[in-house]
């Protein structure tokens, strides 16, 4: 709706209270009262209201819609029409086929007196209405924005732009729907931009493929958002758009009130393949299936939106003429006029250079980025060098505390070597001293000769060789002599045989 008047759109369901619609809780506004394709419909007393307009001029709204996915249900279905505003989906539905059960959602309290009267004089199955707002899994009610003469334009989005609006009820959930009303063969959204959030609240379900969607998709980002969710579900997803006036509508009207203003929606899971009727086709609709993000950008950048009214019957020739002198930057109140064509020109020139600097700048960023990246690898490599230098220094610090350490150790051993020299050559002196007090005192010559192998046994030794090398060379040094029987002393006390010298 919001590419036929270019910012206007239906209004927002979200969850709704506990118990179906009551009219008497609702002020009823005055209604003007139409015959349409769907019977005697009323409608608001505003008749700027986008869909009013193509109600008492056409007789219907959006019936190629309707048509398309018609064909894809089965007699007995069970519809849920989320945004369901004047009730001309699900009328349109149950004209083409014998539905089950039909539960509408609406949030704007102003429509719902007349959605109530229209469904009730006209719906061919008994019709529930929820008065609330549509929203993901806890989401909350809350005020909602329209254009001022287009009540079809109700966006509950935070973002809306219009006058304030209370939602009518509260917040519901699709599986709070489901929960009171049973499962959904359809569930058609038309909720102004909220549909990725109300579907994402019911993903575990909707995964499944069991209910087909029919979503509203208008040229916004919010769209691309919507189809990169039903693709993650990995269902089959479709792109349907169509002329919002029907050359064949019920009243004969010709001139549409938005030439080439499409409308479009996505289709996931439909129980069949789609397809374009003749009829659908002779209408110039459009179907494509969309398997990513970039197949709907290329199928809604194809796909018309508006052209003044003078083109409104314009044929192939005459639309490609138009188009390519657009492209070529050519407007018709400067063709050929004298004098003006050169301004064309250097206007064509300006482009051009702008264009050219365009790329320069985008070169020049392209270059700053490049830099930007060898600076920060540059920086990295630094970082890396500093650290390979802080472990060649630590790796060097240990290696001299090794080399200390080692030193130190073999100082220890030269010391220890020392000492026990000392003890021997301590112990041949008191061996000596013995034998010498033996042959004072007579020994026997086999106890003087054991004495004697003894003695000659601590002489061969090498600490005796050793220590009698240090007693030459400290017998020329009295100074180092005198500090050597001072150790031996303190040696002969710690071994408790300290001898007494005479």
């Amino acid at each position: 709706m919001r590419a036929a008047a270019r910012a206007h759109r239906r209004p927002a369901g979200q969850r709704c209270a506990r118990r179906s619609f009551d009219p008497e809780v609702f002020l009823v506004l005055p209604a003007t009262a139409i015959e349409t394709r769907y019977g005697l419909l009323d409608i608001p007393p505003n008749q700027d209201d986008i869909i009013a307009r193509f109600l008492i001029r056409t007789g219907e709204w959006s019936w190629d819609e309707v048509c398309f996915v018609a064909g894809l249900l089965d007699d007995g279905a069970r519809v849920l029409d989320g945004g369901a505003f004047l009730g001309t989906f699900s009328l349109g539905l149950g004209l083409r086929r014998s539905l089950g059960a039909l539960c509408c959602v609406e949030a704007n309290p102003q429509i719902l007196p007349l959605l109530e009267a229209n469904l009730r004089r006209n719906a061919t199955v008994e019709a529930r209405i929820v008065a609330g707002m549509l929203a993901g899994q806890g989401g909350a009610a809350r005020p909602g924005h329209v254009l001022p003469g287009n009540l079809g334009s109700v966006s509950f989005l935070e973002d809306g732009e219009g006058a304030l609006v209370e939602a009518a009820g509260g917040a519901v959930t699709l599986a709070a729907l489901r929960e009171q009303f049973g499962s959904f063969d359809l569930i058609k959204l038309d909720v102004e931009g909220l549909e990725a959030e109300i579907l994402r609240g019911d993903a575990d379900a909707l995964a499944r493929g069991h209910s087909m969607l029919w979503l509203e998709c208008n040229e916004s980002p919010r769209s691309l958002d919507l189809v990169d969710l039903v693709l993650s579900w990995g269902l089959p997803v479709h792109y349907f758009a169509h002329p919002s006036h029907n050359p064949d509508n019920i009243k004969g009207e010709r001139e549409p009130i938005f030439p080439w203003a499409y409308e479009a929606g996505l289709l996931v899971a439909p129980r069949r393949p789609p397809a374009l009727t003749p009829e659908l086709a002779a209408h110039g609709c459009i179907l494509r299936d969309i398997r990513s993000r970039e197949d709907l950008i290329q199928a809604m950048w194809l796909t018309p939106r508006w052209l003044p009214p003078e083109l409104a019957h314009a044929s192939a020739p005459e639309l490609a003429a138009v188009a390519g002198r657009a492209l070529l930057r050519q407007e018709r109140e400067r063709f050929l006029v004298p004098g003006l064509e050169p301004t064309v020109r250097v206007e064509d020139a300006l482009a051009e250079a702008n264009d050219a600097l365009l790329a320069r700048q985008g070169e020049l960023d392209a270059e700053r980025a490049a830099r930007t990246a060898a600076e920060a690898a540059l920086a990295e490599a630094n970082d890396l060098l500093l650290a390979c230098l802080n472990e060649a220094t630590t790796e060097r610090e240990l290696r001299v505390a090794a080399e200390a350490a080692r030193a130190e150790a073999q100082d220890e051993a030269a010391r220890e070597h020392y000492l026990r020299a000392a003890a021997e050559t301590r112990l041949a002196d008191a061996m000596d001293l013995r034998l010498e007090r033996i042959r004072e005192v007579g020994v026997d010559s086999v106890q003087l000769e054991a004495l004697r192998r003894d003695l000659m046994a601590i002489r061969s030794t090498i600490g005796w060789r050793l220590v009698s090398r240090v007693n030459a060379y400290v017998g020329k040094r009295p100074w180092l002599h005198a500090i050597l029987r001072r150790m031996r002393s303190a040696m002969a006390v710690l071994l408790g045989r300290r001898a007494s010298v005479p």
